[in-house]
């Protein structure tokens, strides 16, 4: 269900509801999210969407007919290939082993000091829990191992670890149609309460496993995979996926992010459904360089290729812009480019405190009429001190802003 789509039908009617009196519905909301965030982890892990969580009363009084008009936000709990379900209780696994590792063969416990990891199998007992370094190395090698499109022979001769076949119950709707769990750092004779389609945050938080290995199959080629791990004092749980085209998303599941400057109120969430939906330029019609900089790092910050792709402007000076095909097919086969592209919007949304705009006639050869009616580049100002970073964007002409090809240069 798609919680931002059924808030928009519901604005108008909300808008003559009595919350639009109340002066403050912090707590109000906060309540209410608090359970909408749990349902809508369905869409979060299946298309590795960030939630729009601030929203106004008229918005709370959407969210609270959805949540009271019926089960559609039961008890559900975050699923590692991109679902969130409220599962009939725990599913016995169908083990299945890879050729390096015939059925029936007990697993070889590491040499003291070591651990297992791949090329070794799962299961050793850690008597204190596996170190943060010992699972953020195990991360790195999976990230490494993977790639989109892998024959499920290719994967399992480069993670050399008994794996389940996870029945899903037909809940996870996200193109795959296979799926597997590997466990690492995980206690001898440790069994998880939920079936292996969900997070496993208990067994997480306490270190009973250290990392968790989902990945989702299609016509056997490696279609996307999660890593859900633990790291920190608080042990935190960390959900990293790469998506079917190539791009990722991380969060950490127990923390909601942080306020920033680059979050859409209102009008501009309204505008970037429908740009979603349309992908029509009217939709964006009025909207300053800085509106359009914030709608285009939030498609890009969602993995949305296809709304990045329609943000750019066509023609022009921008000549080089790919076609929509080969900007695909690069984005896919560059993973450690879409690992970059995840940590450098982290570091913008965390440090970027404001905008200055400088707007400007666009040059163009003499007795010849610019493809664009205005240029602007939007600086991006950081918390820390560094220097402002540019945006380019031009103005077609239609009056629309749109992004220059290769924005930050």
């Amino acid at each position: 269900m798609d919680l931002e789509k059924r808030l928009r039908e519901f604005k108008q009617t909300a808008d003559q509801a009595i919350l639009r009196e109340m002066d403050d519905t912090a707590e109000l909301e906060e309540r209410i999210l608090g359970k909408a965030r749990g349902g809508q982890k369905t869409a979060e892990r299946k298309f590795g969407h960030r939630s729009l969580y601030k929203v106004g009363a008229a918005a709370v009084a959407a969210a609270s007919l959805l949540l009271f008009s019926g089960p559609l936000f039961g008890p559900s709990n975050p699923a590692p290939g991109g679902h969130v379900t409220t599962g009939p209780g725990p599913v016995d696994p169908v083990p299945a082993v890879p050729p390096s590792l015939p059925a029936g063969t007990a697993p070889t416990p590491p040499a003291p000091g070591t651990s297992p990891g791949i090329g070794q199998p799962p299961g050793t007992d850690q008597l204190s829990g596996p170190s943060d370094e010992e699972i953020q190395n195990k991360v790195q090698e999976i990230k490494e191992a993977l790639r989109i499109g892998l024959t499920q022979e290719e994967v399992k001769k480069r993670i050399q670890a008994p794996y389940n076949v996870v029945d899903d119950n037909g809940d996870l709707e996200n193109g795959a149609d296979e799926f597997w769990n590997i466990s690492f750092f995980k206690q001898e004779g440790y069994v998880p309460e939920e079936p292996e389609y969900v997070v496993d945050e208990t067994g997480l938080k306490a270190r009973k496993v250290g990392l968790n290995l989902f990945i989702g199959w299609k016509e056997k080629k490696l279609y996307m995979y999660s890593i859900q791990y633990v790291q920190g004092e608080k042990n935190d749980i960390y959900f990293y996926m790469m998506r079917p085209n190539g791009t990722v998303g991380m969060e950490i599941l127990n923390e909601r992010p942080s306020p920033s400057v680059l979050d859409l109120g209102d009008s501009l969430k309204n505008a970037y459904f429908g740009f979603v939906e349309t992908k029509k330029d009217g939709v964006l019609y009025g909207l300053k360089p800085a509106d359009i900089l914030k709608l285009y790092l939030h498609a890009e910050e969602e993995g949305d290729l296809l709304t990045q792709y329609a943000f750019y402007a066509d023609g022009g000076d921008d000549s080089a812009k790919p076609s929509l095909e080969a900007f695909l097919e690069d984005v896919k086969n560059d993973p450690a480019g879409a690992e970059n592209t995840q940590k450098r919007l982290a570091d913008l949304r965390a440090h970027v405190i404001g905008f200055e705009t400088k707007e400007q006639k666009p040059e163009s050869p003499s007795g010849q009429k610019s493809k664009y009616l205005a240029e602007a580049i939007v600086y991006m100002q950081f918390s820390d001190g560094r220097e402002a970073l540019p945006f380019r964007l031009v103005k077609n002409q239609e009056g629309v802003w749109k992004v220059s090809w290769m924005p930050i240069q």
